[in-house]
């Protein structure tokens, strides 16, 4: 299982455990709905400002960073996070370069 979709059902389990079920969903389904546009306009997210590289980027949504590589045929989201979580800073394994 990709690990961005690991996150987006760790971050829906975390809101169900202190809310209800529906809001958990909910969340999960505004963190990924950004993403659907991704294949029809893969540059329309921001450069992940950490890295400042073009072919890394990133959509907000409701307090998450969704972090997605841009290939000539394709997207790859490889991460969901915290929108207060710093990069630069991490502990939690390779990042794409």
């Amino acid at each position: 299982m990709p690990d961005a979709v690991i996150d987006v059902e760790a971050i829906a389990d975390q809101r169900t455990a202190w809310s209800t079920e529906e809001s958990g969903t909910g969340l999960a389904r505004d963190i990924v709905a950004p993403g659907q546009q991704l294949a029809e306009f893969p540059w329309s997210g921001r450069v992940i400002p950490e890295f400042q590289t073009e072919h890394l980027r990133e959509v907000l949504e409701q307090g998450f960073r969704m972090l997605y590589e841009v290939f000539p045929d394709r997207v790859e989201v490889f991460g969901v996070i915290s929108s207060r979580r710093n990069l630069a800073e991490s502990d939690s394994g390779p990042l794409p370069a």
